[in-house]
């Protein structure tokens, strides 16, 4: 991750309309690597804990590009990020608005459920408004209690896909390839990461598949 980055800049450089002077990125000196996705996404969910708006336009990125996110890689991410801010529920409310949507893999990562449930905010401030509105039903099957229409996201909060896909390198590339460890290591190698060993260390992934797509890569290249 790239430092003098702000999070609203990183937040827009992976599709949230943050707003912000875009002319302040200087993108010609920036790699895609420099606002991951997944570490980008978890700093924002950590902001959105004292932030309802950044919460909101998260709640619709996730349900248009969730299934884009290398969810292994995220949650293991997170694990570093806990042990110094702490357990966040809001994690799990974008659990299930991921598995609500369709990204089913990201279940594997919930917590919650009916017999165990988990109010992603104030409790008592989401009772009080789940006895007003209701409740989300869907988002209640998987034991996250919020009030009926909770956050009214919106679609125009993000960037579409063909938006998405024009500036973001890294998005793109797991449109080609899926969203795995294959689709980053190959998109380190073309931000200029040249061994293995870098690509391992950079995106926290294991030696050996960093170093059988960097050769399978090298080999494509000479090939083409």
């Amino acid at each position: 991750m790239n430092p003098n980055l702000s999070l609203n800049q990183k937040m827009r450089l992976i599709g949230l309309r943050i707003g912000f002077d875009e002319k302040e990125v200087p993108r010609h000196k920036l790699n895609a690597l420099d606002y991951d996705l997944e570490e980008t996404l978890i700093e924002s969910i950590y902001e959105a804990q004292n932030d309802l708006r950044i919460l909101r336009i998260l709640v619709s990125w996730i349900k248009i590009h969730g299934g884009y996110v290398i969810v292994e890689k995220l949650f293991k991410r997170l694990k570093a990020w806990e042990s110094i801010r702490g357990v966040n529920p809001i994690f799990e409310l974008l659990i299930g608005i991921a598995v609500t949507s369709g990204h089913l893999k990201w279940g594997k990562y919930g917590k919650a459920t009916p017999k165990r449930p988990v109010y992603p905010g104030n409790e008592t401030l989401l009772k009080s408004s789940i006895s007003v509105k209701g409740e989300d039903e869907n988002l209640s099957k998987l034991g996250i209690k919020v009030p009926r229409g909770y956050l009214n996201p919106r679609d125009s909060d993000v960037f579409t896909p063909n938006e998405l896909l024009s500036v973001n390198h890294q998005y793109r590339n797991r449109y080609l390839f899926g969203p795995n460890w294959r689709a980053d290591i190959i998109t380190a190698i073309e931000c200029g990461f040249e061994n293995p060993s870098k690509i391992s260390k950079k995106l926290g992934c294991s030696y050996e598949p960093a170093y059988r797509t960097f050769h399978e890569y090298q080999k494509w290249k000479s090939a083409s």
